[in-house]
């Protein structure tokens, strides 16, 4: 299985909470597992979960894990979309699937700053 690591930072403004949605694109099919900075476990959709404060998130990073299987025999390729406070920051990723492989591992790190 491939695996793909990625950071990127967002800098947050200290009086507003920060969500965050992530999104899977080309057709394919995912699911996301991490710890939020305040100690609460997500796992599957995420759409919309409330990361807390600016104030308490700055100098933190968050370690995101993301299972994309390919549904869509149309591509080879799934991408993913972290978006926060909708677009406050958003990144993008697409990998190509490896040969005779259906599945492709996110490894993100996401650093408040």
């Amino acid at each position: 299985m491939k695996e793909v690591k990625n950071e990127f930072q967002c800098s947050v403004p200290a009086d507003s909470v920060v969500t965050i949605t992530i999104t899977f694109g080309d057709g394919q099919i995912g699911t996301t597992f991490f710890r939020t900075p305040g100690g609460h476990y997500v796992n599957g959709e995420v759409n919309n979960i409330d990361l807390g404060k600016g104030s308490a998130l700055a100098g933190k990073t968050m370690l995101m894990t993301s299972m994309i299987a390919k549904a869509n025999p149309q591509t080879d390729f799934a991408s993913i979309t972290y978006s926060l406070n909708q677009d406050l920051c958003k990144q993008i990723y697409s990998e190509k699937f490896d040969d005779g492989e259906d599945n492709i591992r996110y490894v993100t790190a996401l650093k408040f700053i």
